[in-house]
């Protein structure tokens, strides 16, 4: 942990986001990425972080990510974290590449 502060304020981004009304689960999610690994709170790893904890909200709230056929979510999660896309767009990559889970 480099700056548990930093984690904290990236956590509250897509919660304060949705107190103000968003309700869409993909740029909640995107929102989660972008903070994580904009804040770079951990020594290493804050991408990775980011993109798993947008998979696993995703799943938290009834989508599973398609797994990658090369480095597209490795490089979606490398230019979000870079300012190469908006949030908008990671959230549109994370739609286009998810599905919703079969209730079991």
């Amino acid at each position: 942990m480099r700056d548990s502060g930093l984690l904290d304020s990236a956590l509250a981004r897509p919660r304060n986001l949705h107190s103000y009304g968003e309700t869409n689960i993909f740029k909640l999610a995107a929102t989660y990425a972008e903070a994580l690994s904009q804040n770079h709170p951990f020594i290493d790893g804050n991408k990775r972080v980011a993109f798993v904890s947008a998979g696993l909200f995703l799943d938290a709230n009834g989508y599973e990510l398609l797994p990658s056929k090369g480095d597209e979510h490795a490089d979606m999660i490398k230019n979000l974290a870079q300012g190469g896309i908006t949030r908008d767009e990671a959230a549109q990559y994370l739609k286009e590449n998810s599905y919703m889970q079969q209730e079991q």
